[in-house]
């Protein structure tokens, strides 16, 4: 017979901050921490639940300017933003974001595609843009097999090292 802790198992999703010994990034609560930033409650509640079942701690903002303190505080891998939040655009949020923290990786979705984003996509440094046209599960689906393919190929080319508290910090991983 196999004891377990209950407790732990039902929590081990809001555990952000392990002990040391953890020597991998897949097993990294950085690596797997992701901030949606969405004012909408249903695509809120779609992403998160979609995010949560590949195993990802998924954090919230509402409006462009909590953007970078939840981040801060989330300590996430990945900033996933509406484009069209009520305070803000895409191209703002992710300039900000970017200039509070240079090594954010951004990601921005929006049902529009223009012409002008691949330009505005290299000004602010956004990595990455989906495009859903208006269809929720079609969001769900690219945001979780994109979240997917981002942390595989973090796991690989990206090499933890820990500090005295146990928390990874952004500038001691190495490529």
């Amino acid at each position: 017979m196999i004891a377990t802790n209950i407790r732990q198992e039902q929590s081990r999703h809001y555990d952000l901050h392990p002990a040391p010994q953890l020597q991998s990034v897949e097993n990294s609560p950085a690596a797997r921490c992701i901030l949606i930033a969405e004012h909408r409650d249903e695509v809120f509640a779609r992403l998160a639940h979609d995010l949560g079942a590949v195993g990802c701690v998924v954090f919230r903002a509402t409006r462009a300017e909590e953007v970078p303190l939840v981040y801060a505080y989330s300590e996430a891998s990945l900033a996933i933003c509406n484009f069209d939040l009520p305070d803000a655009t895409g191209w703002l949020t992710a300039t900000k974001l970017r200039l509070f923290r240079a090594s954010a990786q951004v990601w921005l979705y929006t049902s529009q595609q223009s012409a002008c984003d691949e330009s505005w996509a290299r000004l602010s440094g956004v990595a990455r843009m989906l495009y859903y046209g208006g269809d929720l599960f079609r969001l769900a689906e690219q945001v979780r097999e994109s979240t997917l393919r981002f942390n595989l190929s973090r796991r690989s080319s990206t090499t933890p090292r820990w500090h005295g508290s146990g928390r990874l910090s952004h500038w001691e991983k190495t490529l």
